[in-house]
Order: structure tokens, then C-alpha cells, then sequence
């Protein structure tokens, strides 16, 4: 484990088939459609707007990587036989099935709330927010992934979680104050694996084209680096807007509240989540002002219990809970309410939550 709780092993089996795996190239730029409207006034901090707090951006700590990791070359049968499954808790029920022994997938306002959402990709078999962990997820068969988006010095979006370059890269320093032809020449697989040497750091563009060819859908997290938070999300939607026009499709999520505004302003179709780590004792004016359709929650809190989880439902908004690993962990969410969870290994956690007859 380094300094942010990952083990530097993970993933040597690459995409985890053994394959040993080299990164692929990027695709075309995807065909651009009109551009969403630009923001007019958006620098006030959302929550002096809604219940007269003082503001501060949530970041999270998951999410800097702390959470628990199950890695590729496990083997993925000793987490999904019937075995395992009946030494799990009663209180860990399997998601609901309806008449026709399918999932119940639920809905809130509309959208249709998936049961398991890759996280960055599918980062416990590929490098995390890169075009190889895109496609992984794809090639299990993964409907949904999750990945973060932040600006370059030179304010081109691009796909990368933290605010500097040292965990996931060969390079060094603040993301902020690279250029993308700095960060052309990083490395951001061989950290994971040396079967991901290589890897680059993709655009959020590019990560797009390969998103649009494997028909996925996308909960995408703005992620700004502290001071840029208006201009990313800005940047975001905007890239976004150029090729995306299924809102049913789309989540668009942030620990910070003035992201979430601008995305509410400039995309207002677009469903949005509010991510928490630690919950802030406004959260009920805040997710009310800023119309979101889902409350993003770590499940490895102590305070996510099925009484604070009952509250969001209680309040009308979806649950899902990141970063969920442990399938018995899952399935406890689940039987508590939990719409769905963000996870590294989402083959694994499906088999326990999408059990099909």
C-alpha cells in the first residue's frame, strides 16, 4: 500500500486475464452538437444562496483513495458460489427481483438508478481514469462507469482524480499547473502494472469517443482543483454538451456545491448528484436547492447506517453509495434501501446484486 491506501501490486495481471495487456490508442473525435448556453451569474457560493452558511467545497476522502481494494486477480467465483452467498448475513438480502425474477432497478424523477457503477472505469483491473480502464468495464459488460474530470493549466478537461500528479503518473506537482503537451509525456499505467505501460492521461474528449463506441453510460464527477471550480464545470458540460443528448444516460455529480450550480444552470436536463463525504448539517436545503436527483454517500462511514439512508429515500432522492468492494458490504446496502454502489471490481459486485434466473 502507498500513502493513499493502494496497493502498488494491483492489477498485474493487467486487464486481469492474465493478458499482460498494453494500453490501446485513443479514437476520433466524436461529431460535435450545439453547445449548451454559457452561465451568467454563478460566482456566489451556493449554500450563502440557500441557507445562509458559509461555504466550503466537500472532498472525498474515498476518494482520495482510501478505501479498500480488491484487485484483479482474485478469483472472481469465490465471491459469486452459492456457498459464499448463503454465509452472508440475513440482513444481507440480494437486490429484489420482480415476477419475472429480474432486478427491481429503481427510479427517482425519471431516472433509472443503476445497481452497479464502475468505478473510474473499472480501476481494480486497469489503471483508474484512463481509456484502458474505460474499456475494461465495457469488455465486462458494465453498463455504467463513473470518472473524474479536471482542468489543465491550459483548461483542457481531462480525465484524473487527484490534485497532483505524484500517485498516478511518472511526473510531479499540481495538476493545475501542467499543460496538456506536459502531461502527453506521463505515464499513467505502469504505477498499476507494467502490462499498462504507457498509458496516457486521456482528454475528456477522447475518453468520450470511446465512451459513444461502447454505449455506456456515464455519471460524470467534476472534479476542480480548489480556486477553479466555476471554469470546470463550465468546461465540463461544454465538452459534454458537444456529443451527449440522452439525459437519461448521464449523472453529473461533485462534492462541490458551485459545481453542482453551474451544472444546474447550464444543463438543467441533466440529472445531477450530490456527493458527500462527511454530511454537512444543511444537506436537506442544499440537495433541495440544488435539484438533484441523487445523494452520493460513502458506505464505509460509520454514520451510513439504514436509519440515515432511510432519511435521503424518506426526502425523495436515490442513494448510491461509494466505493463498495465487498460483495457482502453490497448486498447490506442494498437491503437497507441503497439504489446502487460505485465499485473497483464491478464484475464481482454484480454477481451478488444482478442475479438473473
Amino acid at each position: 500500500m502507498d500513502n493513499n491506501g493502494h496497493n502498488k501490486d494491483k492489477g498485474a495481471k493487467g486487464c486481469g486475464h492474465g493478458c499482460g495487456c498494453a494500453p490501446k490508442s485513443t479514437s476520433d473525435t466524436a461529431s460535435k452538437k450545439p453547445q449548451a448556453s454559457d452561465s451568467e451569474a454563478r460566482a456566489k457560493h451556493s449554500h450563502d444562496d440557500c441557507c445562509g452558511h458559509d461555504h466550503h467545497d466537500h472532498h472525498d476522502h474515498d476518494d482520495n483513495c482510501h478505501h479498500d481494494h480488491h484487485h484483479a486477480h482474485h478469483d472472481h467465483d469465490d465471491h459469486g458460489d452459492d456457498d459464499d452467498v448463503a454465509a452472508f448475513p440475513f440482513f444481507a438480502a440480494p437486490a429484489p427481483l420482480d415476477q419475472d425474477n429480474q432486478p427491481v432497478i429503481k427510479k427517482h424523477k425519471g431516472l433509472v438508478l443503476p445497481p452497479v457503477i464502475g468505478h473510474r472505469g473499472a480501476c481494480g483491473y486497469a489503471p483508474e481514469n484512463t481509456l484502458d480502464s474505460i474499456r475494461t468495464a465495457a469488455e465486462m459488460g458494465v453498463e455504467w462507469i463513473e470518472f473524474d474530470v479536471k482542468l489543465t493549466a491550459d483548461s483542457v478537461t481531462i480525465l484524473f482524480h487527484d490534485d497532483t500528479l505524484d500517485r498516478t503518473t511518472n511526473g510531479h506537482g499540481p495538476v493545475a499547473q501542467a499543460k496538456l503537451d506536459d502531461l502527453r509525456d506521463l505515464d499513467a499505467g505502469n504505477w498499476f502494472a507494467e502490462g499498462f505501460a504507457g498509458a496516457g492521461i486521456p482528454t475528456f474528449e477522447e475518453a468520450l469517443d470511446v465512451i459513444l463506441e461502447t454505449h455506456l453510460c456515464i455519471n460524470v464527477e467534476i472534479k476542480p482543483c480548489p480556486g477553479r471550480e466555476i471554469e470546470t464545470a463550465e468546461a465540463v458540460l461544454d465538452v459534454l454538451s458537444r456529443v451527449w443528448d440522452e439525459p437519461d444516460r448521464v449523472i453529473i455529480s461533485s462534492f462541490s456545491e458551485v459545481c453542482l450550480e453551474v451544472a444546474k444552470d447550464m444543463a438543467p436536463e441533466w440529472p445531477r448528484a450530490y456527493l458527500i463525504d462527511e454530511v454537512p448539517e444543511y444537506w436537506r436545503d442544499m440537495a433541495r436547492h440544488l435539484d438533484v436527483r441523487t445523494i452520493n454517500i460513502n458506505g464505509n462511514r460509520p454514520e451510513t447506517t439504514q436509519a440515515f439512508i432511510e432519511e435521503i429515500l424518506d426526502e425523495g432522492y436515490g442513494v448510491l453509495c461509494y466505493t463498495i468492494n465487498d460483495p457482502q458490504k453490497a448486498r447490506q446496502l442494498v437491503s437497507w434501501g441503497v439504489d446502487g454502489v460505485f465499485t473497483d471490481v464491478p464484475d464481482v459486485i454484480s454477481e451478488v446484486l444482478i442475479t438473473k434466473h
